[in-house]
């Protein structure tokens, strides 16, 4: 009896230290600091904003670098955003901007959101073009077979 006495406080023992932890870390991530955004920065998240959401400018993400690219719908604008600054550039002027990690992940939180609902609206489509295609096929295949098979 002493033996299972034994594991089962260091049983409990490690519980309490697992459930402690767990809180721990929950309480971090709720107790955060807020952002810190500089005006700059301000204007500078606005002018990406109303980029991203033109439905018609041109967004990519580089695979390797992470980089993210917007092109305006009327290709007066390109913005580079990389993890530590941001470029502006037109036929005109090129600004490379240095940003704070708090603005960088705020981008980088809305271009990514705003393009997976792009993706998202994508796939919904190219679903609903194969559902259509699929009932045609299936509406041809029964004509057919009734054109085969001879009324009894």
């Amino acid at each position: 009896m002493h033996k299972k006495y034994k594991k089962l406080k260091r049983y409990a023992r490690f519980k309490r230290f697992i459930v402690s932890t767990w809180l721990y870390v929950k309480l971090k991530r709720l107790s955060t600091k807020p952002f810190v955004i500089s005006e700059r920065e301000e204007a500078i998240i606005e002018i990406v904003t109303q980029h991203l959401l033109d439905k018609k400018s041109q967004m990519a993400i580089a695979p390797v670098t992470g980089n993210r690219y917007i092109v305006s719908s009327d290709d007066s604008l390109h913005i580079i955003l990389t993890p530590i600054n941001i470029i502006l550039s037109n036929h005109s002027y090129y600004y490379d901007i240095r940003l704070g990690s708090d603005a960088v992940r705020l981008i980088y939180n809305k271009f990514d959101r705003i393009m997976e609902s792009r993706c998202r609206r994508v796939e919904s489509e190219i679903h609903g073009n194969m559902m259509s295609s699929l009932y045609k096929i299936a509406d041809k295949a029964v004509t057919f077979g009734q054109a085969i098979v001879p009324n009894r």
